[in-house]
């Protein structure tokens, strides 16, 4: 498959790549000791220098991008290194970015959500802040750990530092099978079609059951779309991208499947309308900086969203899995108020305005 990469989208808002690295728990107070060298996990016929781990996650970055451009008619700017003379080898820029006060073994105690909300922290306090950013982070210091006591086939219970969680600002994932992603855009065919077998006794098989490195590849690059998505804006679904079939994205690029029409295989008419209404993807919109642009007030023991501008998209999510219970959208209707009524209490409502500004309220 020929990947033409998309021309980078004019846009103040971008998409900034993060290769974290840590301590070493042998001396954590050493800035420069850190953990492996910074190396992430590979077998010894692989690179897996911090140079390398960039180089995959550039091109990942960029693969991401393209999938974006071709299936939704939109896509994210990324950060391209300017200093390279010739465009063609021009790379989106990934930063090193070095943990503070944690070492791998206090990372690799906690969990999701507080490895998340660590690296968010770290990072909006960081000289890499800024208010026109959202983050792409990976974690060099994830190691496969077998565990004969768990689920063989959960990374969640068998990698050290395991993480596939985005939202808000920061997709954060693990680096277990960053060994098996492309590192130049020549390797690409190659990757999505390496049937080589995972070495289970050494490395995480996280391949939904195809057992081999290209399924590695799937599965994981097809879960930094989906964390993505999650970023900018968008919920779980029984169907597409948002679902469990992001494990299926080589499908995209292995059958040529890369035109327009295609669409439909991967996104819901809910999540095209969510990113076509997103501000990292369309710079022409007037998104407000403000938290008062919706408000839901009662009267007459009835529950009142009102909205400054005309509403596009209503969802009802689920508070814990963030799965769509039910959705409407609104074309080219001129509301400003509506009715709403809570399904249950493990709802929380999700308003999209035709500017672009979201908000989720919360029982």
């Amino acid at each position: 498959m020929d990947v033409c990469v998309p021309l980078n989208p004019e846009n103040k808002k971008f998409l900034r790549l993060i290769y974290l690295i840590c301590q070493s728990g042998d001396d954590a107070d050493d800035d420069k000791n850190w953990f492996d060298n910074g190396r992430f996990e590979a077998p010894e016929n692989e690179s897996n220098t911090i140079e390398s781990g960039c180089q995959r996650i550039s091109l990942a970055a960029m693969m991401v991008q393209y999938f974006y451009w071709k299936t939704t008619g939109k896509t994210f700017r990324l950060e391209f290194d300017q200093q390279e003379r010739k465009e063609e080898n021009r790379r989106p820029i990934v930063y090193r970015f070095l943990i503070k006060d944690h070492d791998h073994h206090k990372l690799w105690q906690m969990n999701q959500i507080d490895l998340w909300r660590l690296i968010a922290n770290q990072l909006m306090n960081s000289t890499l802040a800024t208010n026109d950013c959202k983050y792409l982070a990976f974690c060099s210091f994830s190691r496969f750990a077998s565990k004969s006591n768990q689920p063989i086939w959960l990374p969640s219970k068998q990698v050290n530092g395991y993480v596939s969680l985005g939202g808000d600002g920061l997709a954060l994932l693990s680096t277990h099978c960053l060994y098996c992603w492309p590192e130049t855009i020549d390797e690409i065919n190659e990757r999505f079609e390496d049937q080589r077998p995972v070495d289970v006794d050494r490395f995480m098989n996280d391949s939904n059951n195809r057992n081999t490195r290209s399924g590695c590849l799937a599965t994981t690059f097809g879960a930094v779309v989906h964390e993505l998505g999650h970023v900018f804006g968008l919920a779980h679904r029984s169907t597409g991208i948002m679902s469990d079939e992001f494990n299926f994205i080589d499908e995209f690029f292995r059958k040529n499947n890369h035109h327009s029409n295609v669409c439909r295989r991967w996104w819901t008419e809910e999540d095209l309308t969510i990113l076509n209404l997103n501000p990292w993807f369309d710079p022409c919109l007037s998104a407000d900086d403000n938290e008062n642009v919706f408000n839901i007030i009662t009267t007459d023991n009835r529950k009142i969203l009102q909205s400054k501008y005309d509403i596009r998209l209503l969802e009802y999510r689920h508070i814990d899995t963030n799965l769509v219970k039910k959705s409407k959208i609104f074309n080219k209707s001129s509301i400003k108020s509506i009715q709403i009524n809570w399904i249950d209490k493990q709802s929380k409502l999700y308003i999209l305005d035709c500017n672009g500004n979201s908000k989720t309220f919360y029982l």
